[in-house]
C-alpha cells in the first residue's frame, strides 16, 4: 500500500505520517520524507540561499523505480513535493491526503521554524490558493482534505478511519 501525505509547511505531514504507521502496526510501513529522499538520492543541489532545489524530472524517475519495484513494501510518501510527481506516479497511490491548518496556526509554526517573512508569506499563499489540490485535480487524482486540529490522536484517528473504511491491511 502508498499513501501520500501532502500539504504546505507546517501543517503536519511528519506528525501523521508517524501516527499512522504507529496506529497500523504490525502492518509495517516505510515513511519516505520527500527532502531526505532527495537528498540521499541526489536529486537536486543547493541554491546560493542554501536551500536544496530538487529536479522534480529527476524524482519522478527515482520514484517511479521504487513504485514500480516487484517487492512492494508499505510506504507513507510524506512531504509537499510529493503532489509536484508525474500522473502516472500518483496514480500508484491508494490514498492521497492533503492537510491544511488554519492560518493563524500555520504561521505560529512556521515562525517557531524561523522561516524568513517572504518564505512564511509564500506557504501561506500556497494553501490559500489551494495549490496542493490544484495540482492534483489538474492530474485527475482523487485526493481527501484534512483541515489538521490541535489534537493528533484525532487527525491521525480520522484518516485512518477512511483507510480502514477501504481496505484491509492485513491482507
Amino acid at each position: 500500500m502508498n499513501l501520500l501525505v501532502t500539504g504546505v509547511p507546517g501543517t503536519g505531514k511528519t506528525t501523521i505520517a508517524k501516527g499512522l504507521a504507529e496506529r497500523f502496526k504490525p502492518t509495517i510501513f516505510e515513511i519516505i520524507n520527500d527532502k531526505g529522499f532527495s537528498i540521499k538520492h541526489k536529486l537536486g543541489s543547493y541554491n546560493k540561499s542554501g536551500e536544496y532545489e530538487v529536479s522534480i524530472p529527476r524524482l519522478n524517475k527515482k520514484v517511479s523505480s521504487i513504485l514500480n519495484c516487484k517487492n512492494k513494501k508499505n510506504k507513507i510518501f510524506e512531504g509537499h513535493l510529493w503532489s509536484e510527481l508525474s500522473e502516472n506516479n500518483l496514480k500508484k497511490m491508494d490514498f492521497v491526503f492533503v492537510l491544511d491548518s488554519s492560518e493563524v496556526r500555520l504561521r505560529a509554526i512556521l515562525k517557531r521554524r524561523k522561516y524568513n517573512l517572504v518564505k512564511l508569506e509564500e506557504n501561506l499563499f500556497c494553501q490559500l490558493t489551494d495549490y496542493i489540490p490544484n495540482i492534483l485535480k489538474k492530474k485527475k487524482i482523487s485526493f481527501s482534505r484534512f483541515k489538521i486540529k490541535s489534537q493528533v490522536k484525532a487527525n491521525v484517528s480520522m484518516i485512518e478511519s477512511m483507510i480502514i473504511g477501504e481496505t484491509d491491511l492485513n491482507k
